[in-house]
């Protein structure tokens, strides 16, 4: 890993790095994605951050995200107290899945991947 020296003028701002033609270079940033012991450290693609990193992890995210989406049967089985049930009980199962699929299963999932993840000592 190279470090470039960064170059001010005289009150103190960064100047840009020139290339051959005297034209301001990129800014690059890279992070790694592993550290020298194969630890994950950061994704270097967006599909990096939904593809599973190891089999064991995906089996333990899919064990949780059933236990979450089961809770919309609680909905059905509730279905014969509703006063509209043709038109309620629909839209509560629709609306459970949505509100237990997206909000529930994307905190479980970032929270396993925290608790997971082999580059936290």
């Amino acid at each position: 890993m190279t470090t470039d020296t960064i170059v001010r003028d005289s009150a103190g701002v960064p100047k840009p790095k020139l290339d051959a033609a005297g034209k301001p270079a990129p800014f690059h940033v890279s992070y790694p994605a592993a550290d020298d012991k194969g630890n994950f450290m950061s994704h270097p693609t967006a599909g990096s951050v939904v593809a599973p990193h190891n089999m064991s992890w995906a089996f333990i995210q899919a064990t949780v995200a059933i236990l979450i989406l089961v809770g919309f049967e609680s909905v059905t089985a509730m279905g014969g107290e509703a006063k509209n049930a043709k038109r309620d009980v629909p839209i509560a199962v629709i609306v459970s899945l949505l509100v237990q699929g997206c909000f529930c299963y994307l905190f479980e999932y970032f929270a396993a991947n925290y608790f997971l993840s082999s580059g936290i000592p």
